[in-house]
């Protein structure tokens, strides 16, 4: 069993988020329609966020939101990575309009995702066993 840390809980996300990327990135390499793909990387922050905030130890909130951060940066490397790659890149307004679009859009994802993740964390640990007093201590 992982003993999570914020740390690892925050690499968990930012990892769920660069493997989306990863994934979505070799498949617009291949012919074939991408429509799916491109669907299911608009809800990646989402999770990401939600499985951070479920299993971090403490500062639930903190760990899940701080996606919102890492969340447009990754996606710029991203998109960066498929200019390079002569894959078709809409910049919207700029390197700084487009992150401002990312961090809004990663802002209300994170958002969602935090709040389910920290709800379920308290329902299934209130429901399943009493707090220890480290658990007391920490919220």
């Amino acid at each position: 069993m992982i003993r999570w840390t914020i740390l690892k809980a925050v690499l968990l996300g930012v990892g769920t988020l660069v493997a989306a990327h990863l994934i979505y990135l070799f498949d617009l390499m291949t012919p074939g329609p991408h429509e799916f793909l491109d669907v299911a990387l608009l809800l990646v922050p989402g999770v990401a966020s939600f499985a951070s905030t479920y299993v971090a130890p403490k500062r639930k909130v903190l760990v899940g939101m701080s996606l919102a951060l890492f969340g447009p940066i990754v996606a710029m490397i991203a998109a960066q990575a498929h200019q390079l790659l002569g894959i078709a890149v809409d910049r919207i307004a700029g390197v700084v309009g487009m992150f401002a679009i990312l961090f809004v859009y990663h802002a209300m994802s994170c958002t969602v995702g935090t709040a389910i993740g920290f709800a379920a964390s308290r329902t299934i640990r209130d429901g399943l066993s009493k707090p220890s007093k480290e658990d007391r201590d920490i919220h």
